[in-house]
């Protein structure tokens, strides 16, 4: 079975059956019969329907579809996750838990704050030592049964697939965050639209994490690599949109980070200086923006969250309150690259207080200078 998505956002039935029969004749010719269609227009699906018995064929009994993994509702034309874990199998090894952990399946990375969380226990479990089919240990136990517990609260998660771009758009802007902690670090991308009525409206687009190294690395460097991975995503997604570079913004809650980004790369140390230079030649360094703490929806993702408390999470969902005001202006923050000089440390000593003090020393400088000359004269001579 083959089955189409077109993407077209409000585009006019005809413009769609136009698409279908070029798609029917194209694969047509390779032999290849499309027989089931789905869509979120209930008279497109009227009109490319299939006549006959033998060729009236569903892909499901209800609303819901299956498409590269992702559940798409049709009627409401949102994605639904799922979570259909297994009972428990006994004893809980490593190997049993990561079998669980492969089953969360989010490719757009919408329940990123969920997922880092197995991710980071994946790693306490690599680093306790166990070998695959050992039980795991009390303490590690007690958070797996916890968190796994939780996890069919992913069920009440959706997402609209529309991320309100239409012929009404007038404007389109990108804006991605970072964070960075001890546990992991983060990126997050929402699209922002304004339409000719001024209503803004803002879209969950992509999130990416990445677990922070084993190795301990400075909380400032790791909100760095955390600048890499949103500079490296905003670059993906502006591609496939696509947007401007000049409608691209990116934030993030650290202004040693914004420090190192307005600096030339060559002042920096090796590990600063080669990420530096990397979201250089994706953003500008005047793209870069600070924004509070509270309001960075990459900390969810860099912290963590409960399923609980992640189905119930505004900012991640919607990004921050400022975001959806029909104008917003990015906070000043004064930040310096100039390195702060050490102070020098002096100490005056008379010539007594030297000789008292290094004396032999002297005395033996004085020596060698005396018989180095004396070679040299019998040298010359």
């Amino acid at each position: 079975m083959l089955m189409i998505l077109c993407q077209g956002v409000k585009q006019k039935t005809k413009q769609l059956l136009y698409t279908n029969h070029q798609m029917v004749s194209l694969l047509g010719k390779g032999g290849f019969q499309l027989q089931k269609w789905a869509s979120n227009s209930l008279k497109l699906l009227e009109e490319i329907k299939p006549q006959g018995p033998d060729t009236q064929k569903d892909i499901k009994i209800d609303d819901t579809v299956k498409i590269l993994g992702l559940n798409w509702n049709i009627q409401s034309d949102s994605f639904k996750y799922t979570v259909n874990l297994p009972p428990q199998k006994l004893p809980i090894t490593k190997r049993v838990i990561l079998s669980d952990i492969s089953r969360l399946f989010d490719p757009l990375g919408c329940t990123a704050p969920v997922i880092i969380q197995a991710k980071i226990y994946m790693q306490k479990l690599c680093l306790s030592g166990l070998s695959w089919d050992q039980e795991v240990t009390s303490n590690l136990l007690d958070e797996w049964i916890s968190f796994r517990d939780n996890l069919p609260a992913l069920n009440q998660v959706t997402v609209p697939r529309w991320v309100n771009k239409s012929k009404d758009t007038t404007y389109l802007e990108l804006h991605g965050f970072s964070d960075g902690s001890n546990d992991a670090y983060s990126a997050v991308v929402y699209l922002r639209a304004t339409d000719h009525y001024g209503n803004v409206r803002v879209s969950l687009i992509t999130a990416r994490t990445k677990v922070s190294p084993i190795k301990q690395i400075s909380i400032p460097r790791l909100e760095l690599c955390g600048a890499v991975l949103v500079a490296r995503l905003l670059s993906e997604v502006s591609g496939i949109l696509p947007i401007p570079a000049s409608q691209i913004h990116a934030w993030t809650d650290s202004t040693i980070v914004l420090a190192w980004l307005k600096g030339q790369p060559n002042r920096w140390k090796t590990f600063v200086a080669n990420r530096v230079i990397e979201i250089l030649t994706v953003l500008n360094n005047d793209q870069w923006s600070h924004v509070e703490s509270c309001q960075n929806p990459a900390d969810c993702a860099s912290r963590g969250l409960a399923p609980q408390e992640f189905i119930h999470c505004e900012l991640w969902f919607h990004g921050p309150a400022f975001l959806r005001e029909s104008t917003y202006v990015s906070p000043t923050v004064n930040i310096s690259t100039y390195l702060k000089a050490k102070p020098l440390k002096s100490h005056h000593l008379t010539i007594a207080e030297v000789i008292s003090r290094h004396g032999r020393s002297i005395n033996l400088y004085q020596k060698r200078l005396e018989w180095s000359r004396f070679a040299f004269d019998l040298f010359i001579n």
